[in-house]
């Protein structure tokens, strides 16, 4: 069964995620105006939205396909898609503007779901063959679909994490600023766990972000996990060892490997 939408708590008849994203860009527009700087905007979209700046900046991008492609939707408050929904059909659009236009009304009346629209936009790609902008579309589509399957899968079974008995686990959807992807509890102890993806060629100075995403969630939890893809294994290598020359520990990294239907993907 889909997940409900969550709704906007003042004006249930649109989503969340549309009054978030409408909100991100007054907010951008506002912090232009005023010339102020991309830290301090993220600081107030943080505020206003209660989601980290770079989700809601892409409800933002799903929020601003809309105004621009389909305003009437938003007006008349017709839209009741999810984001993922919205986000596929925004994909699509890039990729095959007649048939983004053909399904829209479909997928904005909830009607269409993102699981379809994923299997129109595989026809699409396997259509137009291999070409640059093909093989740049599939593979962040593959990243997107890792984070969120990681995350579904772990959610369902901890166990895969390896750490034992888990006694609670809670997604941070919507929440504070900073909050890992997860976080679960054994005992009185709690567990951070950051869910990522990485370049093959992956340079080592942006390992960095790595470790300091880390050491910023030991300070409020008592452990923090870094999930990544189980073909990784060199740059979670190097995590560990650049930890482990820094502090004299080595950081906690976990490969997970991809779901049966990644695969196939």
């Amino acid at each position: 069964m889909a997940r409900p939408i969550d709704r906007d708590p003042s004006d249930p008849s649109v989503p969340l995620w549309l009054s978030q994203g409408r909100r991100t860009a007054e907010i951008a527009e506002e912090g232009a105006r005023a010339g102020l700087s991309s830290n301090a905007v993220a600081e107030q979209i943080q505020v206003a939205v209660q989601l980290p700046a770079h989700r809601a900046r892409e409800h933002e991008r799903a929020f601003r396909f809309l105004m621009a492609h389909y305003p009437a939707y938003v007006a008349e408050k017709k839209v009741d898609a999810n984001f993922v929904a919205v986000s596929q059909l925004h994909s699509l659009y890039r990729l095959d503007r007649a048939k983004a236009a053909e399904l829209a009304p479909g997928v904005l009346s909830g009607e269409i779901k993102a699981a379809a629209l994923r299997g129109v936009i595989d026809s699409v790609l396997a259509s137009q063959g291999t070409g640059d902008r093909t093989r740049v579309f599939e593979s962040k589509r593959r990243v997107a679909d890792f984070v969120s399957d990681a995350t579904e899968r772990l959610i369902a079974n901890p166990a895969l994490l390896g750490i034992g008995p888990v006694d609670e686990v809670r997604e941070f959807r919507v929440g504070p600023r900073f909050a890992p992807d997860l976080a679960m509890r054994q005992g009185q102890r709690w567990i951070a766990v950051e869910i990522s993806t990485a370049s093959a060629s992956m340079p080592p100075h942006q390992v960095g972000r790595y470790l300091g995403r880390l050491a910023q969630l030991e300070q409020k939890y008592d452990r923090a996990i870094l999930v990544l893809p189980h073909d990784r294994g060199d740059i979670a290598d190097m995590v560990r060892r650049f930890q482990d020359e820094w502090i004299g520990r080595e950081a906690e990294v976990m490969l997970l490997e991809r779901s049966a239907e990644q695969e196939e993907a």
